[in-house]
């Protein structure tokens, strides 16, 4: 049974249903963008987001895998990305990127790319000091955030490619191999962790600009302040998800995860901040 999983997932490949094109590309920065709302709406976080890259020096290319992708979200996608892909549901983020790379020529020349998603809420600040930080690192693939569930890997929400790695071999062959899983458990440990650690073994230095271990002990040291104290213990914890006021706080996180603002699911006690906090976003503040 695995093995004609295994064969049928060499085998599908999600149609793309339409390609649009949008502003003039003039930049030496891309970024790929995977997109999903269950109403191909264009939201407001979203939107946000595509505008903040469009305005940092970003050429964007969407790739969207919603059901449908309505006229009035399409006009605001083409003002801000260069392209907009509209493809089948499946592979997740991994292989709208993938897609993204089968269809856009040149990627190998540019200077740097950004995979992101619209999995983060903002950004609630902005980006000019999060460019700068990436320059002074040294790292060839870049992320906010660092795991180590199931292995070390940095969180695929937001991954920085600098050029070198960008026009090697390893980083080629790699998108080529990426096919559809429907598990995404399996997508996560074959490609989220896969990526960073298939770069690291073929020598490319990684780096979180806001590494596990710094806010593991930067939560320690607030004792009773901090609303999880039991997460702490060991490193197997997102921080994105428990440490996500910490985060913007102190650290001048410019994101928050989509996911802490669903249902309130962690039960944060800084809930009221938060949605505060993102309504000025949606207002254009």
């Amino acid at each position: 049974m695995k093995y004609f999983e295994h064969l049928r997932s060499h085998i599908r490949r999600p149609r793309v249903l339409a390609e649009y094109r949008g502003v003039e590309s003039d930049s030496d920065k891309l970024c790929f963008f995977a997109n999903y709302h269950p109403y191909g709406e264009a939201t407001a976080h979203t939107e946000n987001y595509l505008r903040a890259l469009r305005r940092d020096g970003f050429d964007i290319v969407l790739c969207s895998t919603s059901p449908e992708l309505p006229g009035h979200a399409l006009r605001i996608f083409l003002k801000l990305c260069c392209v907009v892909i509209h493809r089948e549901n499946a592979g997740y983020d991994f292989y709208s990127w993938k897609t993204c790379f089968e269809r856009v020529a040149g990627w190998q020349s540019r200077k740097a790319l950004l995979l992101t998603n619209d999995s983060i809420l903002g950004p609630i600040k902005p980006l000019g000091p999060l460019w700068a930080k990436i320059d002074a690192c040294d790292a060839g693939l870049v992320g906010l955030n660092d795991s180590h569930e199931r292995g070390y890997h940095l969180q695929s929400f937001f991954l920085y490619v600098k050029a070198e790695l960008l026009s090697s071999n390893v980083f080629e062959r790699f998108w080529r191999k990426v096919r559809v899983l429907k598990k995404k458990s399996d997508i996560i440990k074959k490609y989220e962790v896969g990526f960073t650690q298939q770069m690291q073994s073929a020598g490319c230095s990684v780096e979180a600009l806001f590494p596990q271990r710094d806010l593991q002990q930067f939560c320690l040291s607030l004792g009773d302040d901090f609303q999880y104290p039991d997460i702490l213990l060991n490193l197997k914890f997102n921080a994105t998800l428990y440490c996500w006021y910490e985060l913007v706080h102190f650290f001048d996180y410019p994101f928050v995860k989509a996911a802490v603002l669903r249902h309130d699911c962690y039960r944060s006690q800084h809930y009221a901040k938060l949605d505060a906090m993102l309504a000025s976003v949606e207002q254009g503040g």
